[in-house]
């Protein structure tokens, strides 16, 4: 089936006010699902564009201050209660930090997957 040439997608596409705006992104909600080599998909790729190059120039999101911005990562890594006091690794890892001298002196001999249960208990 051949795709249409393209000139129908484009019919009285313009994004210039925030009514339009806002109308242009219903639309791609609406299409945010199609099947893909359709028109429906090459309007959806129009919309997007257009409302990218809008975005930018009427909603710009100004560039976060760098310290800020190491400050928010450093605590969204950090478990509840203890900002930075394990490395990010260590809950993915599944691996249990002791910290007392009680518990460095004991081995621990299990070991604990992401889920955070002893291997082979579940």
């Amino acid at each position: 089936m051949p795709r249409d040439s393209g000139l129908a997608v484009c019919r009285t596409l313009n994004i210039r006010t925030e009514a339009d705006y806002e109308a242009a992104l219903q639309q791609i909600e609406a299409l945010f699902n199609c099947a893909p080599d359709t028109p429906e998909a090459d309007r959806l790729d129009v919309l997007v564009a257009l409302v990218e190059s809008y975005e930018a120039q009427h909603h710009r999101i100004p560039a976060p201050d760098p310290i800020e911005a190491i400050e928010h990562d450093y605590e969204l890594e950090s478990p509840p209660g203890r900002a930075g006091s394990y490395p990010s690794a260590t809950g993915a890892a599944g691996l249990v930090l002791r910290e007392t001298p009680e518990e460095l002196e004991t081995p621990d001999t299990t070991w604990r997957g992401s889920s955070g249960r002893e291997a082979g208990s579940g």
